[in-house]
């Protein structure tokens, strides 16, 4: 614009601000608010993208300039970042296959296992918590529930004396240190 004296002045209701994600360029005349360049992350413009083992959230503002959004968010410690660009988020880690809620399974037939649920509600097992079946035992059950378990060679009803294996034999029956029935 010019004033009565034709010189030239910047109107203030003609003026723009540039927001806080864009740079004021070009010449006179030509001049306009431009975006900033987006962060590297943010590759494929407004979305979620992977950073290391965290989830990074990309954001375009109403003149689509794009910025992240906040702080990262780390993954659990039973999951992983995966998926792709702009759409990525944490997952849980695959279980062992008869890992699938809380409680004891089978990782062997002579080790019992078990399973838990995090707070991210990712079902994992941990081999610290992992435990060897004793003697005369065996890991028994293909699915959650299952437990080491006494392989007993004698009756119950005859643990602290004597029963007949036959009609011409006798033996002796004990518990063993896992309460196992063993035949002696």
């Amino acid at each position: 614009s010019r004033d009565a004296t034709n010189c030239l002045f910047v109107s203030a209701a003609n003026s723009t601000t540039c927001t806080a994600n864009e740079t004021c360029s070009g010449g006179a005349g030509a001049a306009s608010c431009a975006c900033n360049p987006a962060p590297a992350i943010c590759s494929h413009g407004a979305g979620t993208y992977c950073d290391g083992n965290a989830v990074t959230t990309c954001v375009a503002d109403a003149h689509g300039c794009v910025t992240i959004q906040s702080t990262q968010v780390a993954c659990g410690a039973h999951q992983t970042c995966g998926g792709a660009a702009g759409g990525a988020a944490c997952a849980c880690n695959a279980a062992p296959a008869s890992c699938t809620g809380a409680g004891t399974f089978c990782t062997s037939s002579g080790v019992q296992s078990l399973c838990q649920v995090d707070a991210q509600h990712c079902v994992f097992s941990d081999a610290a918590n992992n435990t060897s079946c004793g003697p005369h035992q065996t890991c028994q059950g293909a699915a959650l529930g299952g437990a080491c378990t006494c392989n007993d060679t004698c009756p119950a009803d005859a643990v602290g004396g004597t029963y007949c294996l036959s009609t011409a034999q006798q033996a002796s029956c004990a518990n063993d240190g896992n309460a196992c029935h063993i035949q002696s």
